[in-house]
Parts: structure tokens; C-alpha cells; sequence
């Protein structure tokens, strides 16, 4: 059996003292094929692809993200963690939510705990190569304005 090579997509991410905000920027995202599960504990593993486009072309890449989160957030304990869909493509969770568009993944999720985080990750665990803060949204935040495009 073949061994899947996953990409590691690019994310950006900020928070504030109640929530993390986290998107992944693929281009054009399979959205039916899109998984994420969130943990209590702040373990955050996405798995998605790309579009294909005709079907001789090859395989379409893969994408993976799993994180190891600063803290502990809340989520909708089930058995599995896996999410149900409601209203295309917009998963609701009891305190926190992601969206699936054409080019990113959107997750706002709510800390356990109202704390500015240090860092994105526990600590301990290195900073990705290509994780950035989202300065747009620092910025919405410490300002309270919304930034137009």
C-alpha cells in the first residue's frame, strides 16, 4: 500500500484573550474532502486536497496540519471528535466554529481559559517554518477597526 506525502499548508494565526484565530491558505480546497478534529486538550488536526480538475490529471496534492496548542479550549465533546456539518460547510462547535472556503480554512476557537497565549504551540515545541501571526487581525483587535481590502 503507498504511503501518502501530505503538504504542510501555510497558516497565519492571532489571538485574543478569549479566542485563537488560525486560517490555512490552500488553493482551491476540496471542501467536501476537508476533515478537522479539535480536542479539549488543543490538539488541532486538519487534513484536506486540492481540487481536481479533469480527471486525467495526476493525483491532486494533499495537505495536513497538526497542532499542539498553547492551551486547553472548548469544543463539543462527542465520542470521536469528528464534526458534523451544518449550513455548507460551516461546522459549529459549542464555543468554537471553522469555515471551508475556496482558498482557506477559517477556525475561531475559544480558550478554556481567558489568557493571552505566548506562543501558538506548548511549550517546548518549535515555532513552524510556515506558521505567521496574522497581523490584520492583531491589528482589527488592539484597535478595534475593521481594515478594508
Amino acid at each position: 500500500m503507498e504511503k501518502i506525502a501530505y503538504k504542510s499548508p501555510h497558516f497565519k494565526w492571532a489571538d485574543t484573550k478569549t479566542d485563537l484565530y488560525i486560517t490555512v491558505s490552500i488553493p482551491d480546497i476540496e471542501k467536501k474532502h476537508t476533515v478537522s478534529q479539535l480536542t479539549p486538550e488543543g490538539q488541532l488536526h486538519m487534513i484536506t486536497n486540492k481540487i481536481r480538475k479533469n480527471k486525467k490529471d495526476p493525483p491532486p496534492d494533499m495537505y495536513a496540519l497538526d497542532l499542539e496548542l498553547f492551551g486547553r479550549v472548548k469544543v463539543l465533546v462527542r465520542e470521536h471528535f469528528w464534526f458534523k456539518y451544518i449550513h455548507s460547510q460551516t461546522l459549529i462547535l459549542q464555543e468554537s466554529v471553522y469555515e471551508v472556503h475556496d482558498n482557506k480554512i477559517v477556525y475561531k476557537i475559544r480558550k478554556l481559559e481567558p489568557v493571552k497565549w505566548k506562543s501558538l504551540q506548548r511549550p517546548g515545541l518549535p515555532k513552524l517554518p510556515n506558521e505567521k501571526i496574522d497581523w490584520d487581525k492583531v491589528l482589527n483587535v488592539v484597535y478595534d477597526v475593521k481594515l478594508t481590502s
